[in-house]
């Protein structure tokens, strides 16, 4: 790779280590961009709870997962600890199986991640209690729906430690996400307890072509800082 020149003015050999430059930069961009910061809710309220230790807060104050955690990270077993959301038991059959993620400012959204309920044999009472269907219902400020999705599907299980994502359009001025468990892993669906272990959401992941548009931008401004200083 040539070595860029220090020194003012358009040099000769600007213009193929400006590309390579930029071409690594973009690239840079684009992992950056995989492996942003978590957007996590400042408060959180739902109408059930199994008792005060099992309350939603524990679903996004990091109980369970080591301090900074990442997308990579699994959460600690359901025990008899501070650490999950559990709802009332019949939560789902009796509709009140939602909670509200709330933002102190407008976010720009474009993932959900969800780590699932670990119920684990041996201190829940059965393995079902994970959410295998929900709806998603992001709202700005003044309550009004931005984006909903309906009947999204989840992966249980008692082994289901590490965070599920789930994708959408991007939607700015979000603050608040209404989120409803539809169905967990027991035989009708609704029975039982169910919860969540973490949620935290992300910004929109930009296309793949978005970044072979910026490479293209690039390659044509040094295309033509070339011919400037190699005119014919």
């Amino acid at each position: 790779m040539p070595r860029c020149p220090n020194r003012p003015g358009l040099h000769p050999t600007l213009a193929p280590c400006l590309l390579k430059s930029l071409a690594f930069g973009t690239l840079a961009l684009a992992c950056a961009s995989a492996s942003a910061q978590l957007i996590r809710p400042d408060s959180a309220t739902s109408p059930t709870q199994f008792n005060s230790r099992y309350d939603i807060g524990n679903a996004i104050d990091g109980s369970g997962m080591p301090v900074g955690f990442t997308l990579s990270d699994s959460h600690a077993a359901y025990a008899n600890v501070e650490n999950h959301w559990t709802t009332a038991s019949g939560a789902i059959a009796a509709g009140n199986a939602w909670a509200v993620f709330n933002f102190n400012a407008d976010q720009e959204l474009g993932q959900f991640h969800l780590w699932n309920h670990q119920s684990s044999p041996g201190h829940a009472s059965n393995a079902t209690y994970a959410v295998l269907q929900f709806d998603l219902e992001l709202r700005d400020a003044g309550g009004a729906v931005l984006l909903r999705l309906d009947d999204v599907a989840a992966v249980g299980g008692v082994d289901n430690a590490t965070a599920q994502t789930f994708e959408f359009a991007a939607t700015s001025g979000v603050r608040s996400v209404y989120f409803n468990i539809d169905r967990n892993g027991s035989v009708s669906g609704t029975s039982s307890y169910t919860g969540l272990a973490e949620v935290a959401f992300g910004s929109p992941i930009p296309e793949p072509g978005t970044y072979a548009l910026m490479l293209a931008g690039l390659l044509a401004v040094t295309t033509a800082a070339r011919r400037r200083q190699n005119p014919r």
